[in-house]
């Protein structure tokens, strides 16, 4: 958490709504994982090491407060939730060899439980869309600082 610049943030304002409506603030600590802390409820759904790791939550993302994660204990609970009014999101990390580097490549999707969700959903990223990619991209520049073990990034040096 600590090494993804503007995440801490970017949660922070997403937990102020549900401050609002509960007095719980719920923003990851510096020292969660950050698969689980960067979506609430996220858990591991496949991995062929060292290539690729898939998590995945289940929730109402676009609801500003009440938004619990539905608690999957392995992957096939997860593939075959199907509750109306939810919907299921997947994050992926994928190493492709590239000559004598490695592409590390990110990638979000969802899958809505019914039309309606789905188009709840699509509103709510639209928005979200743009927080989420500056949080991907440093996510993936502070991956690279470990592997090329650069020290951490600061708000002068980037």
């Amino acid at each position: 958490m600590k090494e993804v610049r503007f995440l801490r943030e970017l949660e922070f304002i997403r937990a102020l709504p549900r401050l609002a409506a509960t007095g719980r603030l719920d923003v990851p600590t510096v020292d969660a994982p950050l698969v689980h802390s960067f979506t609430r409820g996220a858990g591991l759904l496949g991995a062929r090491p060292p290539e690729e790791i898939l998590a995945g939550a289940i929730g109402r993302f676009w609801r500003l407060a009440g938004n619990e994660p539905v608690v999957f204990g392995s992957a096939e609970e997860f593939l075959t939730f199907t509750e109306p009014g939810f919907a299921k999101a997947v994050v992926g990390f994928r190493l492709d060899p590239r000559g004598a580097g490695i592409l590390l490549t990110t990638e979000t999707r969802f899958v809505a439980t019914d039309e309606a969700t789905h188009r709840l959903m699509s509103r709510y990223w639209r928005i979200i869309r743009p927080g989420s990619n500056r949080i991907r991209t440093e996510w993936l520049r502070a991956i690279q600082r470990r592997a090329v073990g650069r020290p951490k990034a600061t708000a002068e040096s980037t």
